[in-house]
């Protein structure tokens, strides 16, 4: 399955969907310091919560 985009679909489509989720929930005087998120393209994803990401390092 290597090389197979599986980070892609996980980070470039449903990370970004659920970050976007996460920022809609924050209130408007939150949002007003964030840019304004795209959403992805895609058709449709259900039961998807909002999401944050973390850094990993290695060692």
């Amino acid at each position: 399955m290597s090389g197979s985009g599986k980070s892609s679909l996980a980070f470039d489509t449903l990370y970004a969907e659920g970050q976007r989720r996460y920022i809609e929930s924050l209130s408007s005087y939150a949002r007003q310091f964030l840019g304004q998120m795209d959403k992805p393209d895609v058709d449709s994803i259900d039961g998807l919560s909002p999401a944050i990401a973390i850094e990993q390092r290695a060692g």
